[in-house]
This record gives C-alpha cells, sequence and structure tokens, in this order.
C-alpha cells in the first residue's frame, strides 16, 4: 500500500509540516465539496484528485523526493489571468519625456 507508506513517511517531518500539509490536504479536497455544482468546485477537486494520483505515482516509482513537486503543476490553470493590455492613449505632451523636462 503506496499510499499508507507516503503518509508514513511524510509524517516523519516536523510537526508544523504534517499540520500544514493536513490542512491543505482537507481544504483542497473539502471545500470544492460545496461548491460541486460550479465549474470551480469541480476544477479543485479534479486538480486534486489527478495531483494526488500523480504525486502517488512519482512515489510509487521514486519514493519520497523533491521530484513530488511535479505534482503541483496541475494548479498552474487555475491562477488568475492578468487583465489585457489597454492601448495607450497619446496625449500630446503626456509622457517619460514631459515629466522630465
Amino acid at each position: 500500500m503506496k499510499g499508507i507508506d507516503f503518509l508514513r513517511t511524510m509524517l516523519t517531518l516536523g510537526k508544523p509540516w504534517v499540520g500544514w500539509v493536513m490542512l491543505l490536504m482537507m481544504v483542497n479536497m473539502v471545500i470544492p465539496l460545496f461548491y460541486l455544482g460550479t465549474l470551480e468546485g469541480k476544477v479543485v477537486l479534479g486538480n486534486f484528485v489527478f495531483g494526488a494520483l500523480l504525486q502517488g505515482g512519482i512515489f510509487s516509482a521514486k519514493g519520497f523526493v523533491r521530484l513530488l513537486g511535479i505534482g503541483h503543476i496541475v494548479w498552474v490553470h487555475t491562477r488568475p489571468n492578468p487583465p489585457p493590455h489597454r492601448a495607450q492613449e497619446h496625449h500630446p505632451g503626456a509622457g517619460p519625456s514631459s515629466v522630465l523636462s
């Protein structure tokens, strides 16, 4: 049971790390259940499951290594997009050169 092995290995970390990881796991697993009717809830729950499967596969192949961080790549698409750049309106006399003069 690699899942049990992973949890046992994680418990060897310091108590603050174990608490932090457990809190994040609970939040990412429980909170989306309240929002399953929305796209965001489904995406977060799907990310949690896919990331856990990905990290479980890495753990099975390599053990508890830094490579497990690759499992966080599933969260990249959930970052907010920056607003699109608006075309700069041209104001005669405005701009960096007018500030310096």
